[in-house]
């Protein structure tokens, strides 16, 4: 059975980038320029700008360096003592054999989105950081995305020692860290979706957190994983004032997987996969309202930064609503 837990982690991820707004690296989710003034936030925002940035090996570039070193440092400490501390060690190499999505899989699938989700968060939230230090987008992007890229493949040469190396895993690992890096270049692109998680602890956990067990990282019960389009990320969309109720409407498409993980309290649950359409709110364009504008680096006060990052990552709870859902379980198979 693959080890899931490093891939799922959305609140440590979310930590990490409200850290990197607070600083102020927080991009605008800017809707489409109707205006000169909503043009000039757009470029305010830092997207694609080629002149960004401080050339040679400056101080800011080399603390911000420093910073991504203690930032890994640290991550790494914790992983050592969370998963292989006193584990036995296996015989030989393991690798494989967890089956990505299928529906007789150890999580059911939520923890290979939960490494895409993670590699995806840390790629762009560690990019900010290489910004505020100075450095130009895209090597930023790139040093962010690469530095994300090795550390999780590491993890799974580590694992294939203790538990087992997962192809599936790493193919996730890449593929949320190239979308970090596109999304960070390509601003129409960053307008346009988002990647989120909607979690919230089942049962089960809660009453294994009351015996000492903080690991919600495996509450994959209570993950939901969401793609959520942008309305006012499609130009001229809700620029009338017909259609201007847009900006505040996502619609998504999510994923969950219940009574993998934890084990469920009822020894009768079944196991099942959902995959789900509907539409959310879209809190970022409610934070622009209520501040007055986006939220552009320098200009925008810290809160609305932070908050801004929180929810392009986080669909707080009962902000989804669920039009159309597939299932399917191990019963059914």
């Amino acid at each position: 059975m693959a080890r899931g837990r490093l891939g799922s982690r959305p609140l440590v991820m979310v930590a990490v980038s409200a850290l990197a707004s607070a600083a102020g690296t927080a991009r605008a989710q800017t809707p489409p320029a109707t205006t000169p003034d909503r043009a000039a936030t757009a470029a305010d925002a830092g997207h694609g700008d080629a002149g960004e940035g401080d050339e040679g090996w400056t101080r800011g570039k080399l603390w911000s360096l420093g910073g991504l070193a203690g930032l890994y440092t640290g991550v790494g400490i914790w992983a050592y003592f969370a998963w292989y501390h006193g584990k036995p060690r296996n015989p030989g190499w393991e690798w494989n054999g967890d089956g990505m999505f299928g529906v007789d899989t150890y999580a059911g699938g939520s923890d290979k989105l939960g490494h895409f989700y993670s590699t995806h968060v840390i790629t762009r939230s560690t990019t900010e950081i290489l910004l505020a230090g100075g450095w130009r987008r895209m090597p930023a992007s790139l040093i962010a995305g690469g530095l994300a890229a090795v550390y999780f493949g590491l993890i799974e040469v580590k694992d294939a020692y203790y538990y087992e190396f997962s192809v599936g895993d790493f193919v996730s690992d890449l593929a949320g860290a190239g979308l970090g890096v596109l999304m960070v270049n390509r601003p129409e692109v960053d307008r346009l979706i988002d990647f989120r998680v909607d979690y919230r602890p089942t049962d089960e956990y809660i009453d294994g957190f009351k015996d000492g067990d903080v690991n919600f990282v495996e509450d994959y019960s209570g993950q939901r994983y969401i793609l959520a389009l942008h309305l006012s990320g499609i130009p001229s969309l809700t620029d009338s004032s017909w259609t201007r109720w847009g900006r505040y409407v996502d619609l998504v498409a999510g994923y969950q997987s219940r009574n993998y993980k934890p084990e469920p309290n009822d020894p009768m649950a079944i196991p099942s996969q959902h995959l789900f359409f509907g539409a959310a709110l879209n809190l970022q364009s409610i934070l622009e309202d209520i501040y007055g504008g986006p939220a552009i680096r320098g200009r925008s006060p810290a809160s609305h930064r932070i908050l801004h990052s929180v929810f392009e990552y986080v669909s707080p709870p009962f902000t989804t609503l669920r039009m159309a859902e597939a299932e399917r379980s191990k019963e059914a198979m």
